[in-house]
């Protein structure tokens, strides 16, 4: 947030470049745009779906709904074969950033405290990234040749209760400290209705297994 440019230059800047290519190379093919849950911003509903308002609140998720109206545009005018996919928080081996990552990062350092910007109450939706590839390999074999879709997991976790979970795992014991100086915000569920018409979306998500994989990971990288 400090710099508001860098997201349109890593982001809009380069997908312009690409949607570009797309359409001068005449492209046949289908070209797949990872956007996020965080275009839909706040909500007091229990699930979003793809018709929801959008409502983004920072300049990450800003650049990612500029992102869409590019994809929307080229898709549009120039009948390529585009489909956006609005994505829950991903987390797995070798991802060194989001939450997830940080909280093994600070459990594994000597660090006695875990210290969070955010609020013991704050939640979010996560999913392993070997259940995302499963679902990619589905889309890729779909008969879609546009639209968006959103890909969740179905279920929301305390940011406090992952923390826990992970210092089970690694039996580890360290206080945890809520600063309260970042609101994140009160996402809903990603309502998978859409995608669940074309391929079986009702796959249980095993977040235990993903933090295990994960935490083992970094501890034998630490």
């Amino acid at each position: 947030n400090k710099n508001h440019f860098k997201d349109l230059k890593k982001t809009n800047l380069v997908i312009q470049d690409m949607l570009s290519a797309l359409k001068n190379n005449n492209f046949k093919g289908k070209f797949f745009y990872f956007s996020t849950i965080g275009v839909y911003g706040s909500s007091f509903k229990k699930k979003v779906n793809e018709n929801e308002k959008i409502n983004p609140e920072s300049f990450y998720t800003l650049s990612k709904q500029i992102a869409e109206k590019q994809c929307l545009f080229f898709s549009k005018n120039y009948n390529l074969n585009i489909i956006i996919l609005r994505i829950c928080s991903i987390f797995g081996p070798g991802l060194n950033r989001q939450i997830i990552y940080k909280i093994i990062s600070l459990l594994l350092s000597s660090s006695k405290i875990i210290k969070l910007l955010g609020n013991k109450r704050d939640k979010r939706e996560f999913l392993f990234i070997d259940d995302l590839i499963f679902i990619l390999k589905k889309i890729i074999k779909l008969d879609i040749k546009s639209g968006i879709f959103n890909i969740g997991s179905n279920k929301q976790y305390k940011i406090y209760d992952l923390i826990n979970k992970i210092q089970s795992i690694l039996k580890i014991d360290k206080k945890i400290f809520f600063s309260n100086k970042i609101k994140s915000p009160n996402f809903a569920l990603l309502d998978n209705s859409k995608l669940n018409k074309f391929i079986n979306m009702k796959r249980k998500f095993d977040i235990n297994y993903g933090l295990k994989k994960t935490t083992q990971y970094y501890k034998k990288k630490n």
